[in-house]
């Protein structure tokens, strides 16, 4: 018995008043389709990736210097060059396209702090990474995962919020930075908000 291909895309606008910080929410699942490569190209957005099924597979980051292998949560800043995504016939997740100005207001630091950069998300949000993702993996459906972003976005958004999940920059961020920044030749960085 042979399983029928799967392949979703769904995209839907945050609420509105997410817009200026949140560019998109895409919904993707695929199921016995060819093995792939895909080129996570360049983009004005950084990326926020939340896995559903299967871990996704970076074979590389923008910044040579990182390390293949599998994530279940990732922060993408903005780069210029590819990060190459390969998958084995299955790959299942939400991705949000966060604006810059986003980065400030949703994770709690510059964008220009994850420049060339991947992280897990739960190393900028802190635990509230690993809650989002447990909420978006719960919910039953596409309108329901969407729903589940905007309402934390949201929150954190909120006066209540800032002091929340926002409060600074987790630990395994902060080290992860300094260590894409250490030993290079000092550079100008226009710093993006």
């Amino acid at each position: 018995m042979t399983t029928a291909a799967i392949d979703e895309h769904i995209r839907r606008l945050p609420a509105e008043s997410l817009r200026p910080y949140v560019a998109w929410y895409t919904g993707y699942r695929q199921r016995a389709v060819a093995p792939a490569l895909h080129r996570g190209l360049p983009s004005p957005l950084l990326t926020l990736i939340f896995t559903l099924d299967e871990p996704m597979t970076l074979l590389a980051h923008p910044d040579p210097g990182q390390r293949p292998g599998d994530w279940t949560t990732l922060v993408g800043g903005l780069h210029t060059s590819p990060a190459l995504i390969s998958h084995q016939g299955a790959q299942s997740g939400v991705q949000i396209g966060l604006r810059p100005l986003g980065a400030r207001a949703l994770l709690g630091l510059p964008a220009g702090e994850l420049a060339q950069l991947d992280v897990p998300a739960e190393a900028v949000l802190g635990p509230s990474g690993a809650r989002i993702h447990e909420w978006i993996r719960a919910a039953p459906g596409w309108p329901e995962r969407f729903a589940v972003l905007d309402e934390i976005f949201l929150t954190l958004l909120s006066p209540k919020g800032r002091g929340g999940a926002r409060s600074g920059l987790g630990l395994a961020a902060a080290a992860a930075i300094r260590r894409h920044h250490a030993g290079r030749p000092a550079r100008r960085r226009d710093r993006v908000e």
